[in-house]
């Protein structure tokens, strides 16, 4: 008997850490599997997500929890306390500096994406030599709430919005 497509994935605690450590790579070290955090972001995510997206076959449910569960990490996953990373960890995907010796992990990733930075929105045009841009938010930018530009600063935010773009408009997102 061969397997019917598409799988539908229920979204489980288990397979939020396991999409933490083994698909995105966070290591144990940074955040241990009996971390309360681990519990805080699946629940937000589980009780965040429409769940109307979990009506379309497929995985798409489970992944907007574990991608807006991960993003919500970067933001306010705290350090482990004196648990340091002289030797840097693998980057993310970033123009970001490298992380400095002694820096807690998610200190280093907040900092690479800039989380606490202001996103006003994109560059339209520079002149005098690239002292000067005008900056033009993007159309669907609108309709966003602060929760949502904040979640355009990880792959893992960008990666729910745009799960929860593509099913229609859901809470403000279109």
């Amino acid at each position: 008997m061969g397997v019917t497509y598409p799988v539908t994935i229920t979204p489980t605690f288990a397979g939020f850490q396991n999409w933490i450590y083994n698909i995105v790579g966070f290591p144990a070290t940074a955040i241990p599997a009996d971390a309360e955090i681990l519990t805080w972001a699946y629940n937000t995510a589980v009780s965040s997500v429409n769940t109307q997206i979990g009506q379309i076959p497929g995985p798409l449910y489970a992944q907007a929890i574990y991608n807006f569960g991960t993003d919500w990490l970067v933001d306010w996953a705290p350090d482990v306390p004196g648990q340091y990373y002289p030797s840097p960890p693998a980057p993310p995907p970033s123009t970001a500096a490298a992380p400095t010796a002694n820096t807690g992990y998610f200190a280093w990733l907040r900092a690479n994406y800039n989380i606490f930075g202001f996103l006003p929105g994109i560059v339209s045009s520079s002149f005098d030599q690239g002292t000067g841009q005008s900056l033009t938010p993007l159309e669907q930018y609108k309709n966003y709430t602060l929760g949502n530009l904040q979640q355009t600063k990880t792959p893992w935010g960008r990666a729910y919005l745009a799960i929860a773009a593509s099913v229609g408009t859901l809470w403000g997102i279109t």
